[in-house]
């Protein structure tokens, strides 16, 4: 991945010391806690942290909405399961998509050395 606010290179372990989950994981961390550069709000009372935990603790964000009647914060609760269907969407909006092939791709001059 790029960083594209500083045009740097972003590599799995980056991804684990700065969002503390797997980078397979990031877009479900990032539909949950919402991603500010996207426009995706997330959940409400759900921040990086708290997202990372329940995603780790959970394993996805799918079995953490199929589970989310057991998570014990009532709040944290509330709010996951009224806003399920949202969450579903914002992990369908931080996707990316990986159809495009970066051969095809029109990237700005500070890419010009980013290769695969």
């Amino acid at each position: 991945m790029i960083d594209s606010t500083h045009f740097d290179r972003v590599t799995h372990d980056d991804v684990v010391e700065k969002w503390n989950v797997d980078s397979a994981k990031l877009g479900d961390v990032l539909a949950l806690a919402g991603d500010s550069s996207d426009n995706i709000p997330g959940v409400p009372g759900i921040g990086p942290k708290i997202a990372a935990m329940l995603i780790n603790e959970y394993g996805s964000l799918s079995e953490l909405i199929s589970q989310a009647e057991n998570i014990k914060q009532k709040k944290r609760r509330e709010s996951l399961i009224e806003n399920a269907e949202k969450v579903i969407l914002f992990r369908q909006l931080v996707t990316l998509n990986e159809t495009i092939p970066v051969d095809r791709m029109t990237l700005p001059p500070a890419f010009e050395s980013v290769s695969n």
